[in-house]
């Protein structure tokens, strides 16, 4: 008999709730069978954490007080096969168990409880503890939904899709998705963490597993076995759009037959399937450790200013905030905020904020101080002030704004160098590059140099054109990342730093690579959409040895372009969250990869890609070489 101790609920609602729409909840299949012999559960939510609520299902039947049911067919938004209903829910030796059969005429039937109605919470740690079928086309799920279905629809409601897995093999029994749907500007949006692959292909059907996500007002962080695998920010001031996430949920459970994304079952799938529910809980916390809800925001301002920065900061009050230039504390302040009178040369630079109380400590992103330059664009680029500037990695770089075809500079020995231009959709693609070389822009257009306009600063100028980078001169210590920040709607001259706001992703022509020694030291372009329609498109580097990573992201190519990963030789070479399909039809012309792999990635805010499948034609000195490079096609 399991042992609990619940407080009083809070922000339990309830009221009536008729039947949601689409749900992209997920289920899990293969014949489950009960048995006492399942690992000892010693999972536990972790300090801070108060239980308000909790279902540990050792009844003789399911409490009406917590669930009700979704009944019926229609395939569920996902063109599922089952037919809801109750009596495919029961409970046996302490566990509810959600049963699908296949019938005698080849129909489905299963179930799938809800809380709507009954109860529901806003913020908390969600978990269940659950063993998972296993089987072509079984779609387990344990999510929820916004009390506000009934009244707004799917999925201006919200959905928080806390576990979903699809059976069917390899790479599917194995692997579990976790996922926030939403209403944007009157469209559905959806964003998570993609897969997450497990290390044994029967490590969710051979025993139990505790999933669960906590969920605040600034994030929603998900868990597996109290081990985080993903988070992603709900920050309305930072994501306007997702309010959603911001009022009441109800929790669901159920087990689909086939749909859209499972596919359907095959002869391999046995039946009955079984999802095996040991218990859920949802807790919640007074005392929190500190969170870092809005960053201090770079600024640049003439010499002699002052200069106020300031955070939002969540959890309990926190009792002090430690403010931090280039890494060493400053100023320690009860209030939120540190303010310079007069800004001089020597308090330019980046500054953060440790907030502290006494459960923990939170750090925020850098922001940049600087003081304004009055410096015109420059044909060689121009320096932007402040110079020797300390990222949190350790490294020093300059920042350097390069802004038509004929410029070019130079790594400072010793530092990193950034710089950045901005082509015919006013996105920002951002190179940092380290090490010996010049970097230069060459446009993607036969007739030189693109006009320079002017992008919301009257004294700084960027290039319009989509362009190629050609790095020259470089050796086995020259490093390189390309970055892909998207559409910037706010821009100064610390360009590369809050000061600038993003949207979207960049789209770059090109990267050519000349060596003077015949080495290169590695290049990161994993977040760079490599996109032209004439031309080559992708890395070109012929001749040239990579001693370190190869991080490519999308290479796309339009019209009569032709994509090229074409090396000298390079040992590790990735896809990382992007694709090589092409609309075109063209086949990617490869030289010097020896395996190629798809794995995931990140994008400009440092959210997670999922890893990718290989939808090209890879071809090497008029051979098809796809089977052989492609490790996980």
């Amino acid at each position: 008999m399991k042992v609990v101790t619940i407080s009083r609920p809070a922000e339990v609602r309830g009221g009536l709730r008729r039947r949601g729409g689409f749900a992209g909840g997920l289920l899990v299949v293969a014949a489950l069978w009960l048995s006492p012999a399942w690992a000892a559960d010693a999972w536990a939510p972790g300090a801070g954490w108060t239980l308000v609520w909790a279902d540990e299902f050792d009844g003789t039947a399911i409490d009406t007080d917590n669930w009700t049911y979704d009944l019926g067919a229609g395939g569920w938004g996902n063109n599922e096969k089952e037919t809801y209903t109750k009596e495919n829910a029961f409970l046996e030796n302490g566990t509810l168990v959600i049963e699908a059969r296949k019938n005698p005429d080849g129909s489905y039937t299963s179930s799938r409880l809800k809380g709507q109605g009954r109860r529901s919470w806003k913020y908390g740690k969600v978990a269940a503890r659950i063993r998972l079928p296993q089987g072509q086309g079984i779609w387990p799920a344990f999510w929820m939904l916004g009390d506000t279905i009934s009244s707004v629809g799917w999925p201006r409601c919200g959905e928080i899709d806390i576990m979903e897995m699809i059976g069917g093999g390899e790479n599917r029994d194995d692997t579990i998705y976790g996922t926030l749907h939403w209403e944007a500007n009157g469209t559905h949006a959806s964003y998570g963490s993609g897969a997450r692959e497990l290390p044994d292909p029967q490590f969710l059907y051979e025993d139990y597993h505790v999933f669960e996500i906590e969920w605040s007002e600034h994030e929603v962080i998900w868990k597996r076995d109290a081990v985080e695998y993903f988070r992603t920010s709900v920050d309305t001031t930072l994501w306007p759009t997702m309010a959603e996430f911001h009022a009441p949920f109800f929790i669901l459970l159920n087990l689909a037959v086939g749909g859209n994304w499972p596919g359907n079952p095959d002869a391999t799938t046995v039946f009955p399937q079984r999802m095996a529910v040991d218990w859920v809980r949802v807790y919640q916390t007074g005392e929190r450790p500190p969170t870092v809800i809005t960053a201090p925001a770079s600024q640049t301002v003439a010499a002699g200013s002052g200069v106020t920065l300031a955070v939002t900061a969540g959890g309990t009050a926190p009792a002090a905030y430690h403010w931090r230039q280039a890494g060493r504390e400053r100023a320690v302040t009860a209030e939120p905020q540190l303010t310079i009178a007069a800004l001089g040369a020597a308090d330019a630079g980046d500054y953060d904020v440790v907030v502290e109380n006494a459960l923990g400590t939170a750090t925020s992103r850098v922001a940049l101080v600087g003081i304004t330059s009055t410096g015109k664009v420059l044909g060689t680029g121009q320096e932007l002030t402040p110079v020797d500037i300390r990222h949190p990695n350790g490294n020093v770089f300059d920042q350097v704004l390069l802004t038509g075809a004929a410029e070019a500079i130079t790594a400072d020995a010793g530092q990193v160098t950034r710089t950045s231009f901005i082509d015919t959709d006013g996105d920002i693609v951002q190179v940092e590059f380290s090490g010996p070389g010049t970097l230069s822009l060459v446009l993607d257009a036969p007739t030189g140099p693109a006009k320079a306009e002017k992008y919301n600063q009257d004294n700084v100028s960027y290039m319009k054109g989509h362009a190629g980078i050609v790095i020259a001169g470089a050796t086995e210590q020259t490093n390189v990342s390309v970055f892909s920040v998207g559409k910037a709607t706010a821009v100064n001259q610390t360009l590369f730093k809050d000061g600038v706001s993003y949207d979207g992703v960049a789209d770059l022509a090109f990267i050519a690579i000349l060596s003077s020694d015949g080495k290169f030291g590695g290049i990161r372009a994993a977040n760079a959409t490599f996109f032209t329609d004439k031309g080559h498109t992708g890395i070109y580097a012929p001749g040239v040895e990579f001693t370190g990573p190869v991080f490519v992201g999308d290479v796309s190519a339009y019209d009569h372009a032709k994509p090229v990963l074409v090396l000298g030789s390079a040992a590790d070479v990735r896809v990382a969250g992007g694709d090589f399909f092409q609309d075109n039809g063209e086949s990617v012309q490869v030289s010097g990869v020896s395996q190629l792999k798809f794995t995931a990635g990140s994008d400009s805010h440092g959210r997670e890609l999922a890893a990718q499948r290989n939808r090209a034609v890879l071809m090497q000195d008029g051979q098809d070489v796809t089977a052989r490079v492609v490790v996980n096609p």
